[in-house]
């Protein structure tokens, strides 16, 4: 039995664009994903893995209705944000807020008798406000029905990805705050490490996975560049994965791990 520490280093973390870009469609489909085989072949097997935040993205991105293969109604995508201002046009003069306001608040009409809304608004209503009221009634069924969508696809992403990754959590990266804050405090002052990549780079540096695995260019040429000697985690594309697997990712970052095609990454 390996101790935490050593499980740690078996990891091989994906970033979320390699996820999206590469590994989602296929997992949604129920096919087997080459790389994945090939990371849990070794002995001792090395886990592939996904920081939470991740998943806290795509659904962003669900929501926002990129322009991702895996964003599919043979999924069960029922589309995005504008679907759901498609939906709130019906109601004349609706603000723009009302999409926000009724994304949350739908949550309360789960189990809602409609048919008994319905009959509600025919029998108290007066008659010349009824046809409002149930063009109303209808446009909150159906913008509850595709929230509920959205809401379940956005599951049915995590039960696959649960199923084919480690899900690292903020537990993985806090269990010693002393240490935390030398690794902040060192890649604030002692790497060019930009914002938005600051977060998941120290989650990198704590648990010192075997490697990270991401199609973004930025990260792959500069950022894994731009840390300790003494972090060994290889900073790799997933066309490199099978070679660096076979060199036992003993190479932290090369050029050709990089790989040229790379630069389409986001």
């Amino acid at each position: 039995m390996l101790d935490e520490t050593a499980q740690y280093s078996r990891l091989v973390v994906f970033d979320t664009n390699a996820i999206e870009g590469r590994y989602l469609e296929p997992l949604l489909r129920g096919e087997t994903c080459r790389d994945l085989a090939l990371v849990r072949a070794c002995d001792p097997p090395y886990v592939p893995a996904l920081y939470v935040k991740s998943f806290y993205e795509i659904c962003q991105h669900a929501k926002d209705g990129r322009s991702f293969r895996w964003l599919s109604h043979d999924f069960g995508y029922p589309g995005g944000k504008e679907r759901g201002r498609h939906i709130l046009e019906q109601i004349p003069d609706v603000a723009e807020e009302t999409l926000f306001w009724w994304f949350h608040l739908c949550e309360e009409w789960r189990g809602l008798d409609w048919h008994a809304e319905q009959s509600r608004i025919e029998t108290h209503v007066v008659e010349g406000e009824q046809e409002a009221a149930l063009r109303e009634l209808q446009v909150r069924r159906d913008f509850s029905q595709w929230k509920f969508a959205l809401t379940a696809f956005c599951e049915r992403v995590w039960d696959v990805l649960e199923a084919n990754f480690k899900m690292l959590t903020v537990h993985d990266t806090m269990r010693d705050a002393d240490r935390l804050f030398q690794v902040e405090r060192s890649l604030a002052l002692n790497s060019l490490v930009p914002n938005e990549d600051f977060e998941f780079v120290m989650a990198l540096q704590l648990l010192s996975p075997a490697a990270f695995v991401t199609m973004d260019a930025k990260l792959l040429t500069r950022t894994g560049l731009s840390l300790s000697l003494n972090v060994p985690t290889a900073f790799l594309h997933p066309d490199r994965l099978a070679d660096s697997i076979a060199e036992n990712f003993s190479t932290r970052w090369t050029r050709e791990q990089s790989c040229a095609r790379s630069k389409g990454g986001g």
